[in-house]
């Protein structure tokens, strides 16, 4: 599981979850979504969504600090997931 958190580029500040990405609030029963963290394997998906939607942000824990969602940042979590899961 990976925390995530939504950044409204309107208010300029972090949001609830629950006041983020339409698209993420609908498919959050299929994300895993619980409380303010997802299963890693669906960061992807949930990046994907919240993408195409213009006034959010979506970050995540990398690391011990959140950072802005891309592409590099989710392959390098990932990369890091099954490197753990291996041990």
């Amino acid at each position: 599981m990976v925390e995530f958190k939504f950044y409204d580029k309107k208010e300029k500040k972090f949001v609830s979850p629950y006041r983020g990405s339409e698209n993420v609030w609908k498919a959050r029963y299929k994300l895993g979504i619980w409380d303010k963290s997802i299963h890693d394997d669906n960061l992807n998906k949930m990046y994907n969504l919240v993408k195409n939607n213009n006034n959010f942000e979506l970050y995540f824990k990398l690391n011990n600090s959140f950072v802005l969602a891309n592409n590099v940042n989710i392959k390098e979590f990932l990369k890091d997931t099954k490197k753990n899961n291996k041990k």
